[in-house]
């Protein structure tokens, strides 16, 4: 199985749309980018900024799973009060024909009850009421429906998924003191202003040996930090893959308020 991730965005327009996008191809694995933080709208609104979106094998060879992380960096104490927007649709998309618009969504909405406890509602996957890529016209589907799940906590659906959603642990890495300096455009004005730069004009991240800059440590920034997970283990079948070595699913990830 081929897994490919790119990088994720939140926009401003009549809707507030966050995107990422990870093709999948079905037999080697593969990464690109990640995104945390990088515009001044999801520093006003961290839940509606997707981190990553991880896809690879399940627990058997017929399960697939979805990962779409948001809200990073959240800190310890964050880790118990930071949630989801109840007021967002978390979508992942998935494109089973090649053609790069949606054919099935995988939708999550959350309540926060009036006891300070929160809920997790699954709709799907079924296909959309609208295709929109970006996930800036959508709707929760009419179907299947799990409702009232616990939240932080692991479920199972009567449609046969495996469901998580919560803080974990950050798994993504990145020494951003070393890239602020080998990339300083990117230095948010508002955000890590705190991070040092020394001037050296690096061009390469530290390590131990070449290529990587083997003058400095690296320093994981986001060591410790937490983000809000969204994980689904499911059959392969149910979202409409082909079977063999050449089957192709594209997978992104996008929330809309």
């Amino acid at each position: 199985m081929t897994l490919a991730k790119t990088r994720g965005r939140l926009g401003a327009a009549a809707v507030l749309t966050a995107a990422a996008l990870a093709g999948v191809a079905l037999m080697a694995r593969e990464g690109t980018s990640s995104d945390h933080v990088d515009t001044a709208e999801v520093e006003l609104s961290p839940q509606l900024d997707i981190n990553d979106v991880y896809v690879f094998p399940g627990s058997a060879d017929n399960r697939i799973v979805l990962v779409m992380d948001v809200a990073s960096p959240i800190n310890a104490l964050g880790r118990s009060i930071t949630r989801f927007d109840p007021n967002a649709l978390y979508q992942f998309k998935i494109d089973n024909n090649g053609d790069a618009r949606e054919d099935l969504v995988l939708q999550f909405l959350f309540d926060e009850m009036s006891d300070g406890s929160a809920r997790v509602n699954v709709l799907g996957p079924a296909a959309p009421n609208n295709v929109d890529t970006q996930g800036m016209r959508n709707r929760p589907v009419a179907g299947p429906v799990s409702a009232n799940n616990a939240y932080n906590a692991t479920f199972t659906t009567a449609n046969g998924m495996t469901v998580f959603a919560g803080p974990r642990n950050d798994p993504f890495y990145i020494d951003l003191e070393q890239f602020l300096q080998i990339v300083p455009d990117r230095r948010p004005a508002t955000f890590l202003t705190e991070v040092a730069t020394d001037n050296k004009n690096p061009t390469a991240f530290c390590g131990p040996a070449a290529p990587f800059d083997t003058t400095c440590q690296p320093k994981d920034l986001l060591l410790g930090a937490n983000t809000l997970s969204i994980v689904v283990e499911m059959p392969e079948s149910m979202l409409g893959a082909a079977t063999g070595n050449d089957a192709k699913l594209g997978i992104w990830a996008t929330i809309g308020r």
